[in-house]
C-alpha cells in the first residue's frame, strides 16, 4: 500500500498542465451541469405542479450520476497519460474508505440502496423517529427532511438501513388524513358520528375515490372517567394540505357538534 501511495504521488506531480487544464474544464462543467439540474426542476414543477414528484425523484438521480461521473473524469484526466497510476488510485481510495472513511461509505453505499430500493422518494411526506415531514433531498451521505415548522433535519443515509421509516404518500400526492376529536359518554353518539362524517364529506381538500370511514372507540380520560373517540378517515388531495384539512374538519365538527348539543369532554370533566 505505501508503495502505491508513493507511487500515486510521482504521478500527479508528473501532471501536465493541459491534464490540469482539463480537469478544471470538468469540474467547472459538473457544477454548471448541477446547477442546471437545480434549476430545471424548479422550473418543471412551476409548470406542471401535478408531476412534481416525479421531477424530483430525476433531478435527485441525475445529481447522482453528476457527482459520481465527474469524480471519475477527473481522476482520469489527471491520471490519463498513466492508467496503471489510475488503478493505484482506486484502491489506495478503497482501502482509505474502508479504514478511514466507513462511515461515510457506508452512508453512499446505503444512499445507493435507498436510490433504487425506494423505501421512500424525494417529495414523500415521512415519519421517522421523532420527526414527521417532507423528504427534500437524497444526497451521497445524508437525506434532508423538512419539517412541517421548517426545520430541516439532516439524518445519515446509513441510519435508514436499521430503523423504521413511515411514508404516509409513497410517491403520490394524494396520502391518508386522520383526525381524532372526543365526545362524551353521554352525547348522541349515532349523531357525532354522521355529523362528522359530513365535515369530511364536505371538506373542499378531501379526496373521496377511497371512501371515508369514522370509527368510534372507547378510551380512559385524564380522571379515569370514560371518554368516547372518533376518528376520522379520507384521503387528500394534496398531501402538503394536510394541516388544513386537519383544521378544516376539527373547526366545522366542532362548530356542529356544538349546535347539536353533543356533549366534549374537556379538561378532565364531562360537558
Amino acid at each position: 500500500m505505501e508503495s502505491d501511495v508513493n507511487s500515486l504521488l510521482l504521478g500527479l506531480k508528473s501532471v501536465h498542465l493541459t491534464q490540469l487544464l482539463v480537469a478544471m474544464f470538468l469540474v467547472a462543467a459538473a457544477w454548471m451541469t448541477a446547477v442546471g439540474l437545480d434549476r430545471g426542476a424548479r422550473l418543471a414543477t412551476n409548470w406542471m405542479p401535478g408531476q412534481r414528484l416525479t421531477v424530483f425523484r430525476f433531478h435527485t438521480i441525475g445529481r447522482f450520476l453528476v457527482y459520481l461521473g465527474s469524480g471519475l473524469a477527473v481522476s482520469a484526466a489527471l491520471l490519463s497519460s498513466k492508467p496503471e497510476l489510475l488503478v493505484a488510485l482506486l484502491g489506495s481510495a478503497a482501502v482509505a474508505i474502508g479504514f478511514s472513511l466507513k462511515d461515510v461509505a457506508a452512508s453512499l453505499f446505503a444512499g445507493l440502496v435507498l436510490l433504487f430500493d425506494q423505501p421512500f422518494q424525494v417529495g414523500d411526506r415521512v415519519s421517522f423517529k421523532d420527526y414527521y415531514g417532507d423528504i427534500v433531498s437524497i444526497g451521497l451521505r445524508s437525506v434532508r427532511l423538512l419539517t412541517l415548522g421548517h426545520d430541516t433535519v439532516t439524518i445519515p443515509n446509513s441510519v435508514f438501513l436499521t430503523e423504521a421509516v413511515a411514508s404516509g404518500n409513497s410517491g403520490s400526492l394524494s396520502m391518508m388524513v386522520t383526525v381524532k376529536m372526543h365526545v362524551a359518554v353521554s352525547a348522541d353518539l349515532d349523531r357525532a358520528v354522521e355529523l362528522m362524517r359530513e365535515v369530511v364529506v364536505t371538506s373542499r381538500y378531501a379526496w373521496l375515490k377511497n371512501g371515508v370511514s369514522v370509527n368510534l372507540n372507547e378510551e380512559v380520560g385524564e380522571t379515569l372517567l370514560p371518554v368516547l373517540s372518533l376518528t376520522a378517515r379520507c384521503y387528500i388531495v394534496d398531501y402538503q394540505l394536510e394541516k388544513s384539512m386537519t383544521s378544516d374538519i376539527i373547526l366545522r365538527t366542532t362548530r356542529a357538534w356544538r349546535e347539536a348539543g353533543i356533549a366534549r369532554y374537556e379538561q378532565g370533566c364531562l360537558e
